[in-house]
């Protein structure tokens, strides 16, 4: 007479949890490789988009200055053109883009000294396409440097600026550096 034995021992039950072990850890650490590939591409992305969108920006105001002043003062705030300020003196816009002679807008970049903060000031000069005020360009410019072509920045008819944006995500430190130089068109 053959008996049926039904159930699962011991060791099998061992066997099986085991395996089981296995296969969640394996997954679990696939999941946590792509999260870290992920992460670290998303942050390379984003300072690359911040750090080229500001340098843009930067240049092309420059090319449409009439070059650097030594300072201006933005509604309180005096900005002193040095290698961690630039002050762009701009034909002034009306509200259809048209220059308006003899009228200049100011536009300030400043690198605070105690933190990784890079600003833009505005003072334009009357109603027209630029707006009085400043604005937040990026919170993690960890390098800004104005360089200019003559020892007195007001003299130059030319300024490099290198930004350097550094940003950290769980550990993960990433840096994008670039760099330029533009001659002023205007300058007269």
């Amino acid at each position: 007479m053959k008996t049926n034995k039904a159930g699962v021992s011991l060791v099998e039950i061992i066997i099986g949890m085991a395996l089981l072990t296995v296969f969640v850890l394996s997954i679990n650490s696939a999941i946590v490789s792509h999260y870290k590939i992920y992460d670290a591409s998303s942050i390379e992305n984003d300072i690359h988009a911040e750090n080229l969108t500001i340098m843009e920006r930067l240049s092309k105001l420059a090319r449409e200055s009439r070059g650097i002043v030594a300072s201006h003062n933005f509604s309180g705030t005096l900005l002193t053109s040095s290698s961690s300020t630039a002050v762009f003196e701009l034909p002034h816009l009306d509200l259809s883009g048209n220059i308006v002679a003899n009228y200049y807008d100011y536009l300030g970049f400043l690198k605070s000294p105690t933190s990784t903060y890079f600003y833009e000031y505005t003072d334009a000069a009357g109603t027209g396409l630029r707006k009085d005020g400043s604005r937040l360009l990026s919170k993690f410019a960890s390098k800004v440097i104005f360089g200019y072509n003559n020892s007195t920045p007001a003299n130059s008819t030319e300024i490099t600026f290198l930004l350097e944006i550094t940003k950290t995500l769980r550990g993960q430190q990433k840096i994008f550096s670039n760099s330029t130089s533009i001659y002023f068109q205007n300058k007269q």
